[in-house]
Formats: C-alpha cells, structure tokens, sequence
C-alpha cells in the first residue's frame, strides 16, 4: 500500500552517513562487507520510507550516498516516486524527480539520471514480490559513490537480500541472506580461493545435493583448471563450459537441452560434447577485467528454476575476484620487498613511464593520421575517395557562390569496357588498370586541381578557378590522348580509353548534387555517342535520345513492359526458393528486348523510377494470384532490382511500402535487389531509408557482388539479407583458384552474419557441381531457368 505520510522530501532524522575514506586494501574491503549484514533496521519495515532508509544507511557503510528512491513503474505512465531519502538541495531533488516521472521504465530512467553528470552515479535494484510490496515493478533507485566496482556488485546484492528477507518477514524464497553471510565471513577469514570455492559447495548443498564445482583461471589468456570438487570436472567439456563464459564475460546457464541446440546452431556434428545435468557459470571479473570462472553443475531439474542460487554463485564470484586480487596484492607486496627501495629505482621507473608514454602518444599520433587519411582516401589508388572530393567540391562551390566572376569545372571520367578487362584477366589486372590509370590522370592535372577515385572505375576531377572552356579542353584532350598509349602491365599490354563527362560550374548552379550529376550525364552522352568528350553545356537531348525517351513513355503507359520471372533455388536438391524479375519490353515489332537495352538509358534520363514502380506493381500483382493457388509455396520470395533513387526522401520509400500494401501481398515474400556498385556510392540516409524498409520486413540483397570494388570488411556494415555473387566469379571459377577461394570466403562470412548467398550465372552442369561441392546453398542461372512468363512459372509450384 502506498505510505499515507508520504512527503516529497524526507530525510531521515536518526541516522548520518558514515562513509569514511576509501582504503585499497582488499583485506578492508571484504571487512567492509560483513558489517552489512550486521545493520539492522531502526524498526520494522512497515512504509515505504523505512525502506529507503535501511537501504541509505546499510549502503552508508561501505559507499557515500547521496539518494535513495523508491519508485514503480506501471509502463504506461511515468515513474511514481513512492518514498526518497536523500541529501541535498531541494532543487536538485526536483530535477530528479522530473526525470522519474518522465520515463516509463527503469532503464530508461536510470539512464536518464545518469546524464544528469552527478557526483555519483545512479543504480537500480528491483524488489521481488512480498509483504510489503504487493504489487510489481518496484525499484530502488540509489545515487552513490562506491570505493571499487567490485564492491559495489556485492553491496547490491547483499542489500537485495537483506530486503527480500525483511519485506517477507524471514520468508524468503530459497536463499537466506545468512548464506551470503557465511560466504563473506569466509572470504575475509581466509584468504584460500579454494577454501571460498568449497564453502560454496557446502552452502548449496541443502538445496542442490548432488552439487560440484571448480574454479578456471586465466593465466596468459589460457584457461587453467584452478579447483574441482571432483576429478569428475578435469574432463575437456567442462573446460569448454567455462570458455563459453571466458567469450563474451556474462554468466550462462546450460541445460543438456539447450547445450545440444548450441552445438547444433555451431554446426558441430557429430556433437564434441555430450552435457547431461544443468550447468552454470559466472565470470570472475575485478575492475572490468576477466580474471577466470566459477561454475556449479547439478542434476537436480529444479536447478534452473532457483534464480537465487544463480544469484548466490554470482555473488561469490565477486568474492572471488576479491579473493584472488588479495593473493595477488598480498604476492606483489612480498615481491616488492626483495628489490632495492631507494629512491633511484622510482625514479628510473617514472622515467620508463614517461618514455612509454611518449611512445604510445606517438603511435596514437601515427594511428590518428593513418585513420584520417584511410577516411578520405581509397587504398588502391592511394588518390582522394568519393568523401574527400564532396568536401573539397562544396569548399568550391561555396567560394563560386560568394564571387560571381569565379567558376571551376568537373570532369565526370568513365573506363571504356572496364569490366571486359576484369572479366577476361581477373580482377588482379583490373587493380592495375586502376592505379595505372591514377597515375596516368594525375599527369594531366595541375597542381591545384582535386583527383579522386569516385567508386569502381570512376574518377572525377575539379579543374580549379577556371574561366576559359578551351583551358578545359586542352586538359581533357590530354587525358584522352594519354589513355589512347597501351598500358605495360607485367607482360601485357592493355588499353583502356575513357569516356570524360564535363561541366562547367557557375552561380547559376543551387546545389552539389546538381553539379555530379550534369557531369555524370555529360559523361554517359559520351560513352553513348562514342565520341570521348562530352559538355553538359553543350547537350539536351539528341534526337535519338528524345525519340527512345517517347518510346519507353509509350511502353509503360501501353503495358509494353513486363515482367518475366527467373527461378532461384536451393542447389543441393534443386527445390524452389524464388524469383528474381527481369524487366522485358515487348515493342511493336514484337521483339523482346532485354534490360540492358533500355534500362541505362531509364537511369539518366530521370524514367527510372517510374519504370521501377511499373515493374514492381505488377510484380505484387503476380505475387497475390500465385500465393491464391493451392500448390503455392508460402515461402516463396519474389526479388525486384529497383535504382537507389528511390532511397533518397522519405516521400520515395513510402510510395513503395503503399504499393505493397495495395497488393495485400506480405513484405517478407519481396526482396529488393540494388547493385554492389550503388552500394558504395550510398551515404548514411540512403542506409536509414533501408532500415526503413527492413523493419518493414522486406529483405534487402545486393546484387552484382564483386564488381562494385567493396571489400568483405564492408559487408559487415551493409543492412542486407542477401548478396548475389557476380556472375564473373561463377564464369571463371573452375580455371581460377583466387575466385573459387572468394567464393568460399563469402560462404563462410555469410554463415557467421546471418545472411544468404546466391551464386549468379550458373551455366554448365559443372559449375552446379562445383557449387554443392563447396557448400554453396542457393543459385541461379540458364542452366538452371531462363527468365520466363508468368504463365510458364506455375508448373514449378508442382515439383
């Protein structure tokens, strides 16, 4: 029941703190904690601010408190503030309580008062069920300093203790507060980890009969049997059981159940181990550091039910690590004592530190840089990345706004048949290309002038403060005449021309996006029209370009495109997974013409998105009438490649959620494809936009992997569910061992961060061997399906 005397500020009259300094001393410490179970309540614990007051003074003995607040948190409402005890201003008081009652939950509201940049920090105890408290979610909020974190673990769980048997006038659930008594006696009597460890053991004993535990120490990060009640538990799985700890420091509770489907989830078969009684472990930890584990195993099947005899193992760890960082205080003390104490002995360690430091500043120093300039630089080239030239391009533009007879130009440069050369010689020649290609353009710029590799095989230039169009046609003539020679590489001799796109930039401009993309555009005229230079000053739309612009209007307002569908499957037994569509336009000569064909030309000239929808509208359509058969498989996932315009507004994101939602179609049946190359381009609100649309449970892939320059490091940044590998790779993976090894490298990287890899361009029965064999899961290919109608895809439903 809620205390009627309940005030908003009510510290206590009888008792003061008594908080005395810290001392080092681990021997103290423990000292410390044995008065706690000493402390007794003024008076029964009746209201609830006799509880917040025990709580004060019984932490009073072994920290400096400052507040202690009593509060429920229903969920739907603010924090109600039940009982405090405090000291200090009341203005201070009111901005805690304003905090409280602005959160919803005990998280939320300790790290709320956590920002507050107190003296002290803030910690939370949760207060089960009892006389007293007859309703859930109560929590002690307290604001104290303690001397070490190690005996802030313990004075917690002592005090929760304390209260649970208090509150429930000596009706405690299973573990009474006397069994930490005995435990903390124990640990300052006897200085012995295996003296604490079979203390334990014999605590538990009344509960769990057939108990036995031991003790793993870490010595040089190598786990080391300490101490075994048993020779039973010096078997290997018990040193694997507390590895599992020793991995990521939390505690972990094991049941032979649960342990079989852990082995299972590692892929372990046949099993290692085989566990067969309920297992826990909790980590030895001082000041944050991991110093072994503590386990207990018992067959008993209410073991895993008694959260408090877990609680008592982990408050014995934390005895524990006191214990042993006594030994080793105690040790390093004797140690101590045989070297020579004079005062020059400090002095030449002081000046070791200092010379230590002074080397660590300077690998900090040299760290710092090499981080800064791999932020902004591409590690093949070595040249300016895509960040570096945004920045210096805004720093021009800038200065072009505020000074009107300013302007400098960009050139937009594109490698001719790129991929041909990574194709045909491996993508170890195509790095060459890149860097020879570097080098050739740094060449032909001028000193102030910016060079960076933009993605792939794109490389973009600012030709600064340049008024004169013919000073940017000599220099884009001197690339193009510089790209015309045969590159030496090794033993081959290769060329490789280059496509320039150029604008030339002024006040007329409104943004730095503008101004990429002019260039970009100038550049695909280029390549377009085969004529290597291009201006976006001097374009528009040519006539073919207008013509082929009217004609894909046409086609989509007629329903020319359509989608067809290529199945994907699983290759071990060939069964269905999904489609990936493919965009065709059946034109009015009735030829079917392919993606390719048409959709480069949708990208730049701004169709795009409204084919995209097109697509992906019928796409759902298709999808709702397959999932009405009665043979249609409900795991069945439908993959459409969509441009990353539509990841640049939020207003772009929702057009495609609605048009799934006018489908009646699920999001977790559609997978929306983007290539590798985009990825790379994408900045931080392209990757919030797919966030978005995973959380709406649609599955992201990306595609083309392999020919868009990023690394496997950055896979494990990408929000993707699935990653098609190029079909390149699958080409040349019989003769070629390097992309044979990226394919198992990609597998393997695949199962450790949860998603799926399809394998693209399966042609010959060979390579669908040579997949299985390696442990490939899904793929696709014409050896496997041509991309086919909708009306020829149904019968696949029946295998």
């Amino acid at each position: 029941m809620d205390d009627p005397n309940f005030k908003t500020s009510s510290e206590p009259d009888y008792f003061s703190p008594r908080f005395t300094n810290f001392s080092d001393s681990r021997s103290h410490l423990l000292a410390q904690l044995k008065h706690l179970f000493d402390y007794e309540p003024q008076q029964r614990l009746k209201q609830h601010a006799d509880v917040c007051q025990f709580s004060f003074g019984l932490l009073s003995l072994c920290a400096k408190v400052e507040q202690v607040y009593l509060v429920q948190f229903s969920g739907t409402g603010g924090g109600q503030i039940l009982a405090h005890t405090e000291i200090g201003s009341p203005q201070v008081s009111h901005i805690i309580e304003q905090e409280i009652h602005l959160n919803l939950s005990n998280t939320n509201a300790l790290n709320a008062l956590n920002k507050l940049n107190m003296s002290a920090s803030w910690h939370c105890i949760n207060l089960l069920n009892n006389n007293l408290f007859l309703r859930p979610s109560l929590y002690l909020l307290i604001s104290a300093e303690f001397a070490s974190p190690a005996i802030e673990q313990l004075a917690q769980h002592i005090l929760k203790a304390r209260l649970n048997a208090l509150l429930a006038n000596g009706q405690y659930q299973l573990i009474s507060p006397s069994a930490y008594q005995d435990l903390t006696l124990q640990a300052v009597s006897n200085s012995a980890m295996d003296k604490l460890s079979e203390k334990l053991r014999v605590t538990l004993q009344p509960y769990l009969p057939d108990v036995e535990n031991y003790v793993i120490l870490l010595n040089d990060s190598e786990p080391n049997m300490f101490f075994t009640s048993t020779k039973a538990l010096t078997a290997p799985l018990y040193l694997y059981l507390a590895e599992l700890v020793i991995k990521n420091g939390k505690a972990r509770f094991l049941t032979p159940l649960s342990f079989a489907h852990l082995q299972h989830a590692q892929q372990k078969q046949p099993p290692l181990y085989t566990l067969k009684h309920s297992w826990f472990g909790a980590p030895i930890l001082y000041d944050g550091r991991l110093l072994g584990v503590l386990a207990i195993c018992s067959h008993s099947h209410t073991f895993g039910m008694q959260r408090e005899i877990q609680n008592l193992v982990v408050y014995c760890a934390h005895l524990s690590a006191l214990t042993l960082q006594r030994q080793l205080t105690q040790y390093s003390l004797q140690e101590n004592l045989r070297f020579d104490r004079q005062i020059q002995s400090k002095i030449k360690q002081l000046s070791q530190s200092n010379r230590k430091l002074e080397q660590e500043l300077r690998q900090y120093q040299s760290i710092r840089e090499k981080l800064t300039y791999g932020a902004f630089h591409d590690p093949l080239t070595q040249l300016g990345n895509r960040a570096l030239f945004i920045e210096k391009l805004t720093v021009a533009f800038k200065r072009v706004k505020r000074h009107v007879d300013e302007t400098f130009a960009v050139i937009f440069i594109d490698l001719d048949k790129f991929k041909n050369i990574n194709d045909y010689y491996g993508h170890h020649m195509g790095d060459q290309v890149l860097i020879s290609s570097a080098r050739l353009l740094e060449g032909c710029i001028r000193q102030n002038d910016v060079l960076a590799r933009f993605g792939g095989d794109e490389f973009v230039i600012l030709l600064d403060k340049i008024a004169a169009k013919e000073d940017v046609i000599e220099i884009s003539q001197r690339i193009v005449a510089a790209f015309e020679a045969p590159m030496s590489l090794g033993h081959e001799l290769l060329t490789c021309k280059c496509s320039l796109g150029i604008t030339q930039v002024n006040n007329e401009y409104t943004s730095v996006e503008q101004i990429l993309e002019d260039a970009d555009n100038a550049m695909y005229i280029a390549k377009h029209r085969k004529s290597h230079v291009s201006f976006h000053q001097d374009n528009g739309l040519n006539k073919d370009s207008a013509k082929l612009s009217k004609d894909l209007l046409n086609a989509l307002s007629h329903g020319d495109i359509i989608p067809h569908y290529q199945p994907m499957i699983r290759l071990q037994d060939n069964s269905l997974m999904g489609f990936e569509v493919v965009a065709r336009w059946s034109d009015r000569k009735h030829t079917l013409r392919k993606a390719l064909d048409f959709i480069p030309f949708a990208e730049k000239s701004g169709l795009i998105i409204q084919l995209d929808l097109n697509i992906l509208r019928q796409s759902c359509k298709q999808l709702y009438q397959w999932q009405q058969l009665e043979l249609h498989p409900k795991h069945i996932r439908v993959a459409v490649n969509l441009s990353p315009k539509h990841l640049l507004n939020t207003e772009s994101v929702n057009t495609l959620l609605d048009i799934i939602n006018q489908a009646k179609v699920s999001p977790k049946n559609l997978v929306f494809e983007f290539s590798e190359k985009e990825f790379v381009r994408q900045n931080q609100s392209s990757f919030e936009a797919l966030d978005k649309l995973r959380a709406a449970g649609i599955l992201i892939g990306m595609d083309d992997f392999g020919t868009g320059f990023s690394s496997l490091n950055a896979l494990f940044d990408y929000p993707i569910d699935f990653i098609k590998v190029d079909r390149s790779f699958t080409s040349r993976m019989l003769s070629s061992k390097k992309d044979l090894s990226l394919m198992r490298a990609v597998r393997d990287l695949s199962n450790d961060l949860g998603f799926q890899v399809i394998i693209e361009g399966i042609e010959t029965i060979q390579q669908h061997k040579k997949l299985v064999e390696i442990g490939c899961e899904y793929g696709q290919g014409y050896y496997i399906a041509k991309p086919m109608k909708p009306g020829d895809v149904e019968h696949l439903f029946e295998a």
